[in-house]
C-alpha cells in the first residue's frame, strides 16, 4: 500500500522504526520529522529531520506518503489529531445532489454525502468515479440530504467516498 514514509519521533523509537521499515527494499524513509525545534534542520544518519508542518506539506503532494509515528508521547498523538481534524473538513465536499463524479474527479480529497445502502450503487460509484466508501460515522450525524447522492431513492446512511491513489 504505502511505500514512502516520514518517522515522526527522530529519537530511540523513530531510530527502532527506520531500522524495520528500511529491510524491505520497496519501501523508502523520506525524512524524519519532529517537533523538537532543536533537531529540525540537523540529520540522522542520512536522512533530514523536517517539521511537522513540512511534513503534512510533503504528504499533501504525495499521496502515497504515510508518516509513521514513532513515538508515544499523549502530546505528539495530541497535535497528530489536530492537524487532521484542521485538515481533513477543508478537504471534504458535501455533496446532496447528484454531481458526486464531478466533485470527485475535479477536487482530491472525499466526498460526504447521502446513501441508500443498495451495493449496486455503491459498484455505480465505484465504476463510474474509482472512488469507495472510506468511512460510515459511527457516532449519528446530521442527515445532509434524504437522498442517495447515485439513484435518488431514500438514503439513511451518510458515507464518506473517496479514492485511493
Amino acid at each position: 500500500m504505502y511505500q514512502n514514509f516520514i518517522i515522526w519521533g527522530a529519537g530511540y523509537y523513530g531510530t527502532r522504526i527506520e531500522r524495520l521499515i528500511s529491510k524491505e527494499p520497496e519501501h523508502k524513509i523520506l525524512a524524519f520529522c519532529d517537533s523538537n525545534t532543536e533537531l529540525v534542520g540537523k540529520r540522522i544518519d542520512q536522512y533530514d529531520v523536517v517539521s511537522i508542518e513540512k511534513a503534512v506539506e510533503m504528504c499533501r503532494q504525495d499521496s502515497r506518503l504515510v508518516i509513521v509515528i514513532g513515538i508515544f508521547n499523549y502530546d505528539v498523538i495530541k497535535e497528530v489529531k489536530q492537524a487532521a481534524l484542521k485538515y481533513f473538513p477543508q478537504h471534504t465536499k458535501v455533496i446532496t445532489g447528484h454531481d458526486i463524479k464531478d466533485a470527485i474527479e475535479n477536487k482530491p480529497g472525499f466526498v460526504r454525502a447521502m446513501w441508500c445502502g443498495n451495493e449496486e450503487c455503491e459498484n455505480k460509484i465505484k465504476e463510474d468515479t474509482t472512488a469507495t466508501s472510506r468511512c460510515m460515522p459511527m457516532k449519528e450525524e446530521e442527515p445532509i440530504s434524504d437522498v442517495c447522492v447515485c439513484c435518488g431513492k431514500p438514503a439513511h446512511k451518510l458515507v464518506y467516498w473517496g479514492k485511493a491513489y
